[in-house]
């Protein structure tokens, strides 16, 4: 699991885990967490329970969950280049290969979504229907990240083309026409707000909606994106709020 997604790790002692209706709930920080089991949603084996086992909390959650865990081997830093077509199920971003061996890197935020799918409906009545798919633009130079948005974006019906900077994004664009950009600001060969720039001085799709997803996360960076030309700042990456934000800039280009 990405480390930018983890609120924190808790260590826990199995004795604390509570059966409600059917469910399995944790008290943390006084607030009772349901507890999610990898095995129950993906085809992996259940973990090797022992009396004190690991919660992982993630963040840009509004409801309180954990991933249950038996063992935190080690943490490591690596470029991860996500794919997608060796192995795939619903719940998973993709694989890599780490240290040798097949690692799986679980969509924690879509494996809570099919756990309690009623936390997610008012968002979900945001996602346009089957019969208007809507075609997004993600400009990102982390393969990792440009993979995460695209599961986000597609488990809501968008079709999505990938571009790792914006020259690439330029040429994507004189070939097809897009309803949305989502675009990153630090990137290689050509920044964010040079893209954009680029994008409304440009003959074609000029008036697109476009959304900054950054890890800039000053008052000031965002002015700089706003008058560049992007419709919409967001720092990376609350799942939540950016798909609903990505439905209300196609909802609005949609009536203006």
């Amino acid at each position: 699991m990405a480390l930018p997604l983890i609120r924190r790790i808790e260590k826990i002692s199995m004795d604390r885990i509570e059966q409600v209706g059917g469910k399995e709930f944790i008290t943390v920080d006084e607030t009772s967490a349901l507890l999610l089991r990898l095995d129950k949603f993906l085809s992996v084996s259940p973990c090797a329970e022992k009396e004190e086992m690991f919660l992982i909390l993630p963040k840009f959650i509004n409801r309180p969950f954990g991933v249950l865990m038996s063992e935190i081997i080690d943490i490591d830093n690596a470029m991860i280049d996500l794919n997608t077509e060796s192995y795939m199920e619903d719940g998973l971003l993709g694989t890599d290969i780490i240290r040798n061996h097949l690692t799986l890197f679980p969509d924690i935020y879509r494996l809570i979504e099919r756990a309690e799918p009623q936390w997610f409906l008012e968002r979900r009545k945001l996602a346009p229907p089957p019969e208007d798919k809507k075609r997004v633009l993600v400009v990102e130079d982390s393969a990792f990240l440009r993979q995460m948005i695209k599961k986000y974006l597609e488990a809501d019906g968008y079709d999505t083309a990938l571009a790792e900077d914006g020259k690439a994004a330029l040429d994507l664009m004189d070939a097809v026409e897009f309803d949305l950009i989502v675009s990153d600001i630090e990137m290689p060969v050509m920044n964010g707000l040079d893209f954009i720039k680029n994008v409304r001085f440009g003959n074609r799709q000029r008036n697109i909606p476009a959304m900054a997803l950054t890890a800039l996360s000053t008052e000031q960076d965002r002015i700089r994106a706003i008058e560049s030309g992007f419709d919409e700042y967001q720092v990376k990456i609350d799942r939540e709020r950016f798909l609903s934000e990505v439905a209300k800039l196609l909802t609005t280009e949609k009536e203006s």
